[in-house]
């Protein structure tokens, strides 16, 4: 194929990479992480080049927005406006007095205005381009398993000891380990394995165009999630041990027809490994200290199973504290994307793990309207999506980011590497194949 060529089919996929390969390095390099001047001028003109490309590419193409979504969202961007304006600076809440910053008030206007940028920009521009094959989701999500890799990859050269330890050493303190990669803390290096832990299943899941791939897919598979569960992020382990229960009885249901032979000997396997794991846990015989299987043990015992109850705990207790936030009328109306951590501070709530809830005190009605809104969208557009393989694969990848949302407050509509994210794994390419068929 001609260099010309190619280069003009590719650019749009390669410009998307680009964009959010700055955006990633804002999050896992230091200097440049997006705290200091030279990080937010980098995450500052990836905004502007996103707005830029936008706004150029709507007068081209004669393009409107949907009139709902952009009439909901321009009521958050004047809401946090005149909350932005209006708010003293000083403010006291439940009797605890704070100072409110020119970047605190600078950043409630701004991000109504990432939700504007996200929804526009990947429901219409981004989603154009993946229905007339001018940006290849492929090249985006073997892009996103490198990078995995890499982090993978990473972790290991660098926190080998630290995950010996996880492995091996008991402590009551669940976070004594934390296996993250390059990224700012393991939740995020969890979330993103996830994410590469999907993109694997999808092309596992497609046609396989040179010898051994899907060996090699099985391989990058297992690696991914190893990495996964070393982060012990509680969200993405749940959603994927369900994807795979949910594939493992599809496979199940369609052997039955006629291999029956493989189905009786993968069903064997699985009770052999159920009986085993139960055993392991209930007979302490089985594992006698310092052995393997103890080791194990603890692992599953102590990292996974109890730091998972005592996290949904303190999830929990944090959300039965801000529940008090309901009796003030302007939670309906939202605090504000930036202005709510003050309503957080003061209630001694230090972070709110979970997307939705922490939408709706930030945005109130209104974003977490337009967040229903948006998976049903994806849910109804699904439903039309003729090719099973798909329909399936973003189905599942869908409830993934309502699981994880769960577990932590990773924004859908800011621009970030997340917001960018579930865009292209479920809102996005739904739009695209629906509208395709």
């Amino acid at each position: 194929m001609n260099l010309k060529i190619m280069l003009k089919r590719l650019w749009p996929s390669l410009t998307l990479c680009l964009l959010f390969f700055i955006l990633l390095l804002t999050n896992i390099i230091p200097s440049i992480n997006a705290t200091t001047n030279v990080g937010k001028g980098l995450r500052i003109a990836v905004f502007s080049l996103l707005t830029i490309g936008l706004v150029v590419y709507s007068f081209l193409k004669k393009r409107r927005p949907n009139v709902i979504l952009f009439s909901a969202i321009m009521v958050l961007v004047i809401s946090s406006i005149v909350l932005s304006i209006t708010i003293g600076n000083t403010t006291t809440i439940y009797d605890v007095t704070m100072d409110v910053s020119l970047v605190s008030r600078l950043k409630n206007i701004l991000y109504p205005l990432e939700y504007l940028i996200m929804v526009f920009g990947f429901l219409f521009v981004v989603k154009d381009e993946i229905k007339e094959k001018h940006i290849n989701l492929h090249i985006f999500y073997y892009f996103i398993i490198a990078i995995s890799l890499i982090a993978l990859i990473y972790s290991f050269i660098t926190e080998w000891d630290m995950i010996v330890n996880l492995l091996t050493v008991s402590s009551p303190d669940h976070h004594a380990f934390p296996i993250k990669s390059f990224f700012e803390n393991k939740n995020a290096y969890g979330l993103f394995m996830t994410f590469g832990v999907l993109a694997t299943i999808y092309f596992l899941l497609g046609e396989k165009k040179f010898k051994h791939q899907k060996l090699v897919l099985i391989i990058t598979l297992v690696l991914l999630c190893i990495g996964l569960l070393l982060s012990i992020f509680k969200g993405g382990i749940v959603a994927i041990i369900l994807v795979g229960i949910f594939y493992y009885v599809k496979y199940v249901i369609n052997s039955l027809k006629n291999k029956k032979y493989l189905c009786l000997i993968s069903l064997s396997i699985i009770l052999i490994l159920f009986t085993f794991i139960m055993l392991l846990l209930n007979i302490p015989q089985m594992r006698p200290e310092g052995s393997l299987f103890n080791k194990i043990f603890v692992f599953l015992d102590q990292k996974l199973w109890n730091s998972a109850i005592d996290s949904l705990q303190i999830r929990f207790d944090m959300i039965a504290r801000s529940g008090i936030l309901f009796t003030n009328p302007l939670c309906y109306l939202g605090f504000g994307g930036s202005l709510v951590t003050y309503q957080y501070s003061a209630l001694g709530i230090y972070a709110m793990d979970n997307y939705f809830i922490h939408s709706f005190y930030s945005g109130g009605i209104i974003l977490i309207s337009i967040l229903i809104y948006l998976y049903a969208r994806a849910f109804m557009g699904i439903k039309y999506i003729k090719d099973n393989k798909y329909k399936y694969f973003f189905l599942c990848s869908t409830i993934v980011m309502i699981i994880c949302s769960l577990f932590e407050n990773f924004g859908h509509l800011n621009v970030g590497i997340f917001g960018i994210l579930m865009m292209l794994f479920s809102f996005t390419p739904i739009e695209a194949i629906k509208e395709n068929e």
